[in-house]
């Protein structure tokens, strides 16, 4: 049997909104006293554009205080990025100085909720959202935050004024591009399983086991692939606080998905199991960090018919391939060689000996099994008539009249699909006994003396 398989493949990012099973969702719990998150990312810089993003989640026992996200730059007028919440549970981002500040309006950071909380500047204007709802803009034409001071921090400022944060922090995400509001409210609830364009510093916080034993697990990985790992400090990094927790349940996992569409013959081997079916099928495999992979494969099977019907009078085979692209008969006694000319559906031997068709159908190539043609001559038939064979019908015993004893007689069996059942020889008799084992049905007696054909009979057993 010969198979052609053709394979095409279209790999997808897709962010599903429905969380898979073997994903999960971890955060980082910060004590409010001295848990910080050291980046090695150096903050967009200057009067660039850019977007922070992350969720939160404050403490109910945190104080009335400014609680920051993240921050970057020097502690001057302009130069610092303090993304937080502050006193009167707003949002804000403080750079120093003139037209460097913006609020949010007040008391909409509820305590023991997770809530989602951005930041954009965009030619000098920053916008701040909760939920991605726009909730604050103002004028921050002077920003501008020099190289060369203080990498990125999670949960801490780069100095005085704000307290380090108390509660949860997930999903930080810097973009060097004032994203839309558009923008972030559809991508508020799904992780990123590959970092899109602009995303230059990406902190899933998805790198240890939530409430576990995780004083091995102090580094927050850069997810975008610039390599801006984070080192976590001063983490107790076991229990429910002051290390790795469970994140937010509006945050859903994302989802590499992979589209494969396979043309096979008989069955294809796909992910360790057979189908011998067309059809549309998926597969989900859990990933590193909480990105599964969903395989689906879009498969046409396309099965050959080999089967043959035999005729019982006649020395003719039949596939039963409708419509097949082509035939090829065979003859099995000679190697399979091609039998010239014959490749249309039906086949009729000139000879006695085994055949077996070989059928093309679209891409995939099968071949028959063999079957046997005993062709009786005309002195066969004229000697047919001197013996005789009976009952027949039968309901399994049966007779052969020789007419006369013979030294040496060979009985051959055949079923209506040419397979041969029996083959036994008889000597020195003139009457051969046999039983027909098998199911009701036509069979096919074939008597042979001396190696030649002496009767053909076709037997119906009850």
């Amino acid at each position: 049997m010969k198979q052609v398989i053709y394979k095409s493949f279209l790999f997808l990012i897709i962010l599903l909104p429905i969380k898979p099973l073997n994903a999960q969702n971890v955060a980082l719990d910060f004590d409010g006293l001295d848990d910080i998150v050291n980046t090695t990312f150096i903050g967009v810089q200057g009067a660039a554009d850019r977007t922070f993003e992350a969720w939160i989640y404050v403490d109910a026992n945190a104080p009335s205080s400014n609680l920051a996200i993240l921050d970057y730059g020097l502690n001057a007028a302009g130069s610092r990025n303090t993304f937080m919440i502050n006193s009167d549970r707003g949002i804000g981002f403080i750079s120093g100085g003139t037209n460097t500040n913006i609020s949010s309006t007040p008391n909409i950071i509820q305590d023991n909720q997770w809530t989602h909380v951005a930041f954009v500047l965009d030619s000098g204007t920053g916008y701040l959202y909760f939920n991605g709802s726009q909730v604050g803009t103002g004028n921050l034409s002077n920003v501008d935050t020099p190289s060369g001071e203080a990498n990125l921090r999670i949960g801490q400022r780069v100095t005085g004024g704000s307290i380090p944060f108390n509660g949860r922090i997930d999903e930080v995400r810097i973009w060097d591009v004032a994203r839309t509001q558009t923008e972030i409210a559809d991508n508020v609830s799904t992780e990123f399983c590959q970092a899109p364009a602009n995303l230059v510093a990406y902190y899933r916080l998805n790198d240890g086991v939530a409430e576990g034993m995780n004083t091995g697990n102090t580094i927050a990985l850069d997810d975008s692939g610039n390599g801006n790992d984070g080192t976590l400090t001063n983490f107790i990094l076991d229990g429910t606080s002051s290390n790795w927790v469970a994140g937010s349940e509006s945050v859903n996992p994302g989802t590499i998905s992979t589209n494969e569409t396979i043309s096979a013959c008989d069955s294809y081997v796909w992910n360790g199991m057979t189908y011998s079916e067309s059809g549309m099928f998926t597969t989900t495999t859990s990933g590193v960090n909480g990105c599964d992979t969903v395989q689906n494969l879009d498969l046409t099977i396309t099965q050959v018919l080999t089967d043959v019907t035999v005729d019982p009078d006649e020395p003719i085979l039949t596939s039963s391939a409708i419509d097949a692209d082509n035939y090829q008969w065979l003859d099995c006694n000679d190697n399979y060689a091609i039998i010239a000319n014959e490749n249309q559906s039906t086949f009729t031997a000139s000879q006695s000996g085994n055949y077996a068709v070989e059928i093309t159908q679209g891409n995939c190539v099968d071949t028959s099994n063999c079957f046997l043609i005993e062709i009786v001559g005309l002195n066969d038939l004229k000697k047919e008539e001197t013996i005789s064979f009976f009952p027949n019908p039968t309901q399994g015993e049966f007779s052969i009249d020789l007419k006369k004893y013979q030294n040496q007689a060979t009985i051959k069996i055949y079923d209506v699909s040419g397979k041969k059942l029996k083959e036994q020889v008889f000597k020195n008799t003139n009457l051969i006994n046999d039983n027909l084992v098998g199911s009701q049905g036509l069979y096919f007696v074939v008597i042979e003396v001396e190696g030649e054909v002496i009767g053909r009979f076709k037997i119906v057993k009850e």
